[in-house]
């Protein structure tokens, strides 16, 4: 059997409880347009890069973007684009929050394989809370 690694277990955590509780958490909307789910395709989108395993499972680093604005807003060739829609993420986030993951990009945290697994299970509670809910 191979030995848990702590990056492994945060892409596990990313690719499983992650995305999903982003999507949850916005209602199944883009939170830039507001486009259903139902009607577009979503994604769960990190706001900074995955530099560390606490970044890539921070939900506070998450957004729920529609592909559209996904691919042709945040990831457009075009850099005024980019920076306009980086703008409407801070707005909607909003200073406290964005002034956390700034601070976090240039620290960050170090995570514990321990830790890894307790964020996991936290989330896997979550989850597990808002289906007996719907």
């Amino acid at each position: 059997m191979a030995k848990k690694n702590p990056s492994k277990l945060a892409k596990i955590i990313e690719k499983n409880e992650w995305k999903n509780l982003i999507k949850l958490r916005a209602r199944f909307r883009c939170e830039l347009c507001n486009c259903p789910g139902d009607s577009c395709q979503l994604h769960s989108h990190h706001i900074f890069r995955k530099q560390s395993n606490y970044m890539r499972v921070l939900l506070d680093n998450g957004i729920c973007l529609c592909a559209n604005c996904h691919m042709n807003g945040i990831h457009s060739p075009d850099w005024k684009t980019q920076k306009d829609f980086n703008e409407k993420i801070y707005k909607v986030k909003g200073k406290k929050i964005m002034d956390k993951l700034l601070l976090l990009r240039t620290r960050p945290i170090k995570v514990t394989l321990q830790d890894l697994e307790d964020i996991r299970q936290e989330y896997k509670e979550l989850l597990e809370s808002e289906k007996k809910r719907a």
